[in-house]
């Protein structure tokens, strides 16, 4: 509750404004093939403080995490391309 002293009116309402971030932190959530969840923010590859690019990684050179258990994951930045479908 806000009183404005020139009018003495009371204002009760809030305003949210959204404010993007110009270089946010990115990691991934990953569900693997037992459903069970993967959080990278804890892994030291999977963790990108300040991120400024529009990519992770190079489709010749693509970033890879492993999740340890034989199970890994390759973050494409560009899935489509090997595929052949848009």
């Amino acid at each position: 509750t806000r009183l404005n002293l020139d009018t003495d009116k009371e204002t009760k309402s809030t305003q949210r404004t959204s404010v993007p971030e110009a270089r946010p932190d990115l990691y991934f959530q990953v569900t693997r093939p037992n459903n069970t969840t993967i959080d990278t923010l804890n892994l030291a590859s999977g963790f990108f403080k300040n991120f400024q690019s529009s990519r992770i990684g190079t489709p010749a050179n693509p970033h890879t995490i492993t999740f340890g258990g034989g199970l890994g994951g390759v973050l494409d930045p560009n899935p489509s391309a090997e595929s052949g479908s848009e």
